[in-house]
């Protein structure tokens, strides 16, 4: 059912070995890649149909803004900063952080509902605009200068 899909792993961590060990055990190595520490992960998001942030922690999470600009629909944990950009079933799917049960379930979820693809690639492309670096600025202008809050 799946065997047209790949996974590829950027980056690195303190699961890596585990996570090498369970696919090699599992007899799937030939589906899926570990990239390791990239610093231009353009060609990766390019080629990619989906983007998977399993974090424990995050902040604003850059990586999932890139994501958007690509179109890319995106599954991230339920933690931190993350909440703010991705809201479930709207622009992306989510899932408890540290349960590998809830991303698999997430994951399957988005290879099995093309409308969710769609409506999440569509939605990301265009909402990227809202984090661009000038529009971030101009508000953060706003909010100290314009609102009153001079130093």
């Amino acid at each position: 059912m799946y065997s047209n899909s790949r996974l590829t792993f950027v980056g690195d961590g303190p699961e890596l070995l585990n996570c090498n060990d369970y696919i090699n055990q599992s007899k799937i190595d030939d589906a899926v890649t570990f990239a390791g520490v990239q610093t231009n992960v353009k060609k990766f998001l390019d080629s990619s149909d989906v983007f998977v942030l399993p974090s424990l922690y995050e902040g604003l999470g850059m990586c999932v803004l890139e994501a958007f600009a690509r179109g890319l629909p995106a599954i991230v944990s339920n933690v931190g900063g993350l909440l703010d950009i991705v809201k479930n079933e709207e622009n992306g799917l989510l899932f408890e952080s540290n349960n590998v049960d809830s991303l698999f379930h997430q994951m399957i979820a988005m290879h099995d509902n093309k409308d969710f693809y769609s409506l999440f690639s569509r939605k990301n492309f265009l909402n990227y605009a809202d984090y661009t670096i000038e529009k971030c600025s101009d508000e953060y202008f706003a909010i100290y200068f314009e609102d009153g809050c001079k130093s």
